[in-house]
């Protein structure tokens, strides 16, 4: 499962997923409040630079805490920057 902000960037993955064979259901939803119920998920992993998109350290840490409410042990993955490679080198 994937979110973003935008709309269109979460479309974006879908197609971008469905052309490599995966289906990924995505939400528009903002990280600092996520429309998920308490201990959704395995792991939470913010990616593609996203935590850095955030302003504020107030920011930061709410959207840190929504991580950490929606997984179930409570402890989100490091935060990391994951981009596709289109060409092996």
């Amino acid at each position: 499962m994937g979110a973003d902000l935008s709309p269109k960037a979460a479309s974006r993955a879908v197609a971008e997923a469905s052309a490599r064979g995966v289906t990924l259901p995505t939400f528009a939803a903002d990280m600092r409040s996520l429309p998920f119920a308490d201990a959704s998920f395995d792991v939470v992993l913010a990616a593609d630079n996203a935590l850095p998109h955030l302003l504020t350290a107030q920011d930061v840490l709410a959207a840190l805490r929504e991580m950490r409410r929606v997984a179930p042990s409570r402890r989100p993955a490091p935060p990391f920057d994951a981009r596709l490679r289109r060409d092996p080198e």
